[in-house]
């Protein structure tokens, strides 16, 4: 049988094991199938030859092609060495791992080990039992793991450790997202009530509907809204574009939303939306688009069809992972850390059918956070560098002035001097002899068009270093 699920097609045999097979009723001339486990759950329907896996759905599938009957759930930082909460280079700490049975059958006799492959990362307490699962059930264990970062680990980290299940006679290998270290805030849209760097538009065809709004907000007193501005029904034929400005990326980024949506759901397949909103990349102007997932996943998936058979009327292809049904104010996150140093756009998109709407999308303080490495460096106490260089541009992306850091290792000649892309002097923000050590210089960029520029630092006639700025306005 053949089944849509994110946008691939995948093969498999009618999943024997998981449940029964009934063909329950017809809709017209369309035959309608559902999957029924022992318990008479509904995990999956068909529709003709089509089915509609959303993400609760798809943990069916997830156990037919990896046929473990736990996942890993969440994973909870119990304690650290300094107690602020954050994992650093050269702390210990413990954790609970939760685990989820998506079985339809008891699981007992549980226990785990912990591994970690990596040279600065030891796993100290590995060993830990789960009391026995029921399906649905999620536990954490019976004692919690240890875990040492040596000094020598990165200053920031996004890794995976394998957690060796063992069930009965049966062992599966899970993957155990772990993070450390302190990112920094470089960027933020809390939304205010002009936004001049964002762009509000609609593709071809479509109606566009974002605005700033004051119906509801995570920090005052404004937010973007896709949705009607006074009442509680957003158009139909949406296919809404928020855009942000280009801006440039740190090392380790995470982009960070506070969100909450109201949107039209299936009643027949509540994980398959009519309406929602996707978040999207760019790294090329706009030319083209990637969906961005967050960290948690989409909590619905784009319907194929509409509820009479008929192809849905979205702008989104079918299977698409969105969110959309209800959910209040909360916070998502989207891994950048593969993108340092290169500028890019984001989007807010939302999409709807032809049919009715509901409260729509609320996005709130979009906010990007990184990790500068030669920053972290240069600013420790009593490091001085070899050579002279420019150590930091504080903020970049700025919006009119931003500070110039350098370090001089001995008394000289010194000239900071702004550049475009052409290679045109625009601004010299400094100029004259300084003493050894570390010297700070404001930038305006008054007058200045948004764009990228590049500060460049001389010494004694000779440039040494040079940065790249990201102004927009």
């Amino acid at each position: 049988m053949n089944a849509h699920w994110d946008q691939y097609e995948h093969d498999f045999p009618i999943l024997a094991g998981c449940g029964d097979l009934f063909t329950t009723w017809g809709t017209g001339s369309i035959p309608h199938t559902t999957i029924l486990d022992a318990c008479g759950v509904v995990l999956a329907n068909w529709i003709g030859w089509t089915t509609e896996f959303g993400p609760q759905m798809q943990a069916v599938v997830e156990q037919y092609l990896n046929p473990s009957p736990l996942v890993v759930a969440g994973v909870d930082l119990l304690d650290e060495s300094d107690g602020d909460g954050i994992v650093e280079p050269g702390e210990s700490a413990s954790l609970d791992i939760l685990l989820h049975d998506l079985c339809t059958e008891y699981c007992g006799e549980v226990s785990a080990h912990l591994v970690s492959e990596l040279e600065w990362l030891t796993v100290s307490q590995p060993t830990g039992s789960y009391p026995d699962f029921t399906p649905g059930d999620i536990y954490p264990g019976s004692v919690p793991f240890e875990l040492l970062v040596d000094v020598t680990a990165p200053p920031v980290f996004d890794i995976e450790l394998s957690l060796e299940v063992t069930v009965g006679e049966n062992v599966w290998t899970l993957a155990v997202p772990f993070s450390g270290g302190e990112r920094q805030v470089y960027y933020t849209c809390q939304v205010a009530a002009e936004e001049p760097d964002w762009v509000m538009e609609a593709a071809p065809g479509w109606t566009g509907q974002w605005h700033i709004s004051q119906l509801d907000y995570s920090s005052p007193d404004y937010s973007w809204h896709c949705g009607a501005v006074t009442n509680n029904d957003y158009a139909a034929h949406l296919d809404s574009r928020l855009v942000s400005p280009p801006l440039v990326l740190l090392p380790h980024s995470l982009l960070q939303i506070q969100h909450r949506i109201s949107a039209e759901v299936s009643t027949v397949f509540p994980d398959s939306a009519y309406d929602g909103g996707v978040v999207e990349i760019s790294l090329n102007g706009g030319d083209s688009w990637n969906q961005l997932t967050p960290l948690a996943g989409y909590n619905k998936t784009f319907r194929w069809e509409s509820g009479g058979g008929s192809p849905a009327t979205h702008p989104f292809p079918g299977g698409t992972p969105c969110f959309s049904g209800e959910f209040d104010w909360r916070e998502d996150l989207f891994d950048l850390g593969l993108l340092a140093d290169q500028i890019v756009w984001f989007r807010f998109r939302f999409g709807s059918d032809n049919g009715g709407g509901d409260g729509g999308w609320f996005v709130d303080d979009i906010t990007l956070l990184g990790y500068d490495e030669e920053q972290s460096v240069d600013n420790q106490p009593g490091h001085l560098p070899t050579d002279p260089r420019l150590t930091a541009v504080y903020p970049n992306p700025f919006n009119g002035t931003t500070r110039l850091d350098l370090n001089l290792w001995q008394a000289d000649k010194v000239s900071l001097v702004i550049h475009d892309l052409l290679g045109r002097q625009v601004a010299v923000p400094f100029t004259g002899f300084l003493p050894a050590g570390q010297h700070s210089f404001n930038f305006d960029a008054d007058g200045l068009a948004t764009g990228i520029y590049f500060a460049l630092l001389q010494v004694d006639g000779h440039s040494v270093d040079q940065r790249k700025l990201m102004l927009v306005k």
